[in-house]
């Protein structure tokens, strides 16, 4: 094997005889901070009012009416599960208004359980959350402060992106945790 420079042939073969570099498999992990903004789109969903506390017996019960009423209005999709948040708090006993559901073409009629309205564009802060589900709050821990950091603030909508989930526990579930932001002044 030959390189274009002496160095980067130093540089690799140290590399190769090391061996490849274990990966650690931490309880969670999170991505970089970063502004979005996530054009409009139509939401096929269900509406419930929820507490922390009871939020994953709450995502249990309506992921299967979703898919139901899907199934039923023979209903293709157009990403992943969306989970809206509005009234989220620290505070686990506080009741909020929950939406979950996914983005659906344009058109799509209301079917089964579920009714279907315009997800506005949304403006937010945004990181990528690998973990246990009870571990989310990391997301949150590092997404606040970085609002304060760049001087924004949170409208009070929160949404999640669910890319993958495997279960409550499993450190393999994937999301996209948003906070909406204020327009800037």
């Amino acid at each position: 094997m030959t390189f274009p420079t002496p160095f980067l042939g130093l540089c690799c073969a140290a590399l190769l005889a090391a061996g490849p570099a274990p990966l650690d498999k931490p309880a969670s992990s999170l991505g970089p901070v970063i502004l979005q903004t996530y054009a409009e789109g139509t939401f096929f969903h269900l509406k419930t009012t929820a507490t922390t506390a009871e939020l994953p017996a709450r995502m249990q019960q309506l992921v299967p009416v979703l898919m139901k009423s899907l199934a039923q209005g023979q209903i293709g999709t157009l990403g992943p599960l969306h989970v809206v948040f509005h009234g989220l708090t620290s505070d686990p006993a506080k009741t909020f208004d929950l939406e979950i559901g996914v983005l659906v073409p344009k058109g799509t009629p209301a079917a089964g359980e579920c009714q279907v309205r315009t997800l506005p564009a949304f403006t937010c802060a945004s990181t990528v959350f690998t973990g246990s589900i009870a571990q989310v709050g990391t997301a949150y821990s590092a997404l606040f402060p970085a609002l304060a950091a760049g001087g924004r603030v949170s409208n009070g909508e929160f949404r999640q992106m669910v890319f993958f989930y495997e279960g409550l526990a499993s450190t393999n579930n994937a999301l996209l945790v948003q906070v909406g932001l204020q327009p800037m002044k």
